[in-house]
């Protein structure tokens, strides 16, 4: 008996997404804060991590769910962020338009 080589192609794509527009607005005594990003070419489903870095090395995270070409997440914070960023660690397989 023959061994057969076994050929495996892995086919990984890439998302990109627009740079996400953030905004916080003061509501019920705390910061609401709003991020938005949009795919520019493609439509997947996707869990984008997003940072919310505070004074003192303390940070929070939560998922930007996207299905088809935009995606949304809201959170109350406790103080006023230093920044916000997403996909720190590259989580997700996206690349960020400017």
């Amino acid at each position: 008996m023959r061994a057969v080589p076994l050929l495996a192609i892995a086919f990984v794509a890439v998302s990109t997404v627009v740079a996400d527009t953030e905004h916080i607005e003061p509501k019920e005594g705390k910061l609401l804060l709003t991020v938005e990003a949009e795919q520019v070419d493609t439509q997947f489903t996707l869990l984008i991590p997003v940072y919310v870095h505070f004074s003192g090395g303390k940070f929070a995270s939560q998922p930007l769910l996207m299905k088809g070409r935009t995606g949304k997440v809201q959170m109350f914070l406790p103080q006023e962020p230093k920044d916000v960023t997403i996909n720190d660690n590259w989580e997700a397989l996206i690349d960020i338009a400017p």
